[in-house]
């Protein structure tokens, strides 16, 4: 049975931004996130398509940045579970009972996001 699944997703990492109902459609960075929501889910798509029916995974994320460039880790972490739910990796993110996400320093071009979603007991 499997029970361990890995995602390495190609391209800088988004991380989530706040967005109102017309915000999305008119701001540039909320477009961005939105564009990179799609990109998880296309992966996703391609290399897993039934969904986990796990009760509790635990979620671990490395975010492949170059040097200085920074962000949130939780609004990596949720941009990275909405995108996997979008994906159908998984039907809904309360089944994520444990997570870590880290920084991980890269040179630039070769930005990625590796997220590793594993079973739990």
């Amino acid at each position: 049975m499997l029970e361990k699944i890995t995602l390495i997703i190609p391209g800088r990492p988004v991380p989530m931004v706040r967005m109102t109902r017309r915000g999305k459609y008119v701001k540039p960075r909320a477009q961005q996130y939105l564009d990179y929501l799609n990109a998880i889910a296309g992966y996703c798509y391609t290399v897993r398509p039934r969904p986990l029916l796990w009760d509790n995974i635990s979620v671990d994320a490395a975010v492949y940045l170059p040097e200085g460039r920074r962000g949130d880790l939780d609004n990596y972490l949720k941009a990275f579970l909405d995108g996997l739910q979008r994906g159908g990796v998984f039907t809904d993110d309360k089944i994520v009972t444990e997570a870590r996400v880290k920084i991980i320093p890269c040179p630039r071009g070769r930005e990625k996001a590796e997220i590793t979603i594993r079973k739990i007991g």
